[in-house]
């Protein structure tokens, strides 16, 4: 069994190698090698335990968009069989994925970051083929809403936050009715599954109807606010 102090030690480790790995690739400095024991095991343990929130989102996210680069280069050098546009090479048809994961508007990790994780961490597990795969990873990306949006209302919040919660979740689903759009137009059609544009934007729009706070009360016509009803 590991000591807390251990532990801790661990994850301080682990945090500074992330920041500086995050600011390597922002300058563009970062090697063509494999990723660090210390920046893989984020990958592991955001697999087994899904804490994303204890790491910064905007370096977590590039440690998350390189390592895809990587497992996806090995699945198409063993297995090239997702179909590409005529002229299409193989690194446009990830440049949605990455820049979904690198949209400036998103403010934190998915509530589906560890199963992206679990997909980084071992690819082989359920997959054989590239378009298989890249589909799950597709489903696991397209999703923008935060733990933290999901998180039920504390029973000490004030009433007035449920309101301002609700808006934040209709915003939230626009953008990610908005992201499967984009990309179902961009990524070639899937076989037995794929992700029906439709289908998420009608599961959006019925989520947004249940993010809109209730009890507000109707605007009563002019004629009837003051009580006067015109024959």
């Amino acid at each position: 069994m590991t000591a807390p102090a251990e532990e801790d030690a661990g994850d301080a480790g682990a945090h500074k190698a992330l920041l500086q790995f995050a600011s390597s690739a922002k300058v563009g400095t970062l090697s063509e090698e494999a990723l660090s024991e210390e920046l893989e095991g984020i990958i592991r343990s955001l697999a087994d335990n899904g804490a994303a929130a204890c790491y910064p989102w905007d370096a977590l996210r590039i440690l998350l968009v390189t390592k895809l680069e990587k497992v996806l280069a090995d699945f198409w050098h063993e297995a090239p069989d997702l179909k590409l546009r005529e002229g299409e090479t193989f690194d446009a048809a990830v440049e949605p994925l990455k820049r979904s994961l690198l949209e400036p508007r998103r403010e934190g990790a998915p509530w589906t970051t560890q199963r992206l994780c679990e997909l980084l961490a071992e690819p082989r597990s359920g997959y054989k083929s590239t378009r298989k795969y890249m589909y799950a990873l597709q489903r696991a990306i397209l999703i923008t809403t935060t733990e933290e949006a999901l998180a039920p209302r504390s029973a000490f919040q004030p009433r007035g936050a449920l309101i301002e919660t609700g808006v934040q979740g209709t915003v939230a689903s626009e953008t990610t009715t908005a992201a499967a759009l984009s990309a179902a137009a961009t990524l070639p059609e899937a076989e037995g599954a794929p992700v029906d544009a439709s289908e998420v934007q009608e599961a959006d729009e019925s989520t947004a109807e249940v993010s809109t706070p209730a009890g507000r009360k109707r605007k009563l016509p002019e004629e009837l606010s003051n009580g006067v009803v015109e024959e």
